[in-house]
């Protein structure tokens, strides 16, 4: 039997979740930038591939926006399951 090992980068890992959450709940980036009081370009340049990586403090905003806590937001098949690298 072969395993599949997934390798991500943390921030990409990262934005996976948060676009499965905007997907749940029929979430724009706008909407998560207005909830979070995070500036739009801000979150909309979170999928950008040159962005290597995010601050703490921003993803705090957001999942506060959220209305969830960093557990929760991390508690996801994406973290157990996949490699993750940081960069």
């Amino acid at each position: 039997m072969l395993d599949l090992v997934i390798v991500l980068k943390i921030k990409e890992a990262v934005v996976l979740r948060l676009k499965k959450i905007c997907s749940e709940r029929n979430y724009t980036l706008y909407k998560v930038s207005t909830l979070s009081g995070v500036s739009y370009k801000s979150v909309y340049s979170l999928e950008r591939s040159d962005r290597k990586d995010m601050s703490l403090s921003l993803l705090k905003k957001i999942v506060d926006g959220l209305d969830m806590t960093m557990a929760e937001f991390f508690d996801d098949e994406i973290f157990d399951e996949t490699e993750l690298e940081i960069e």
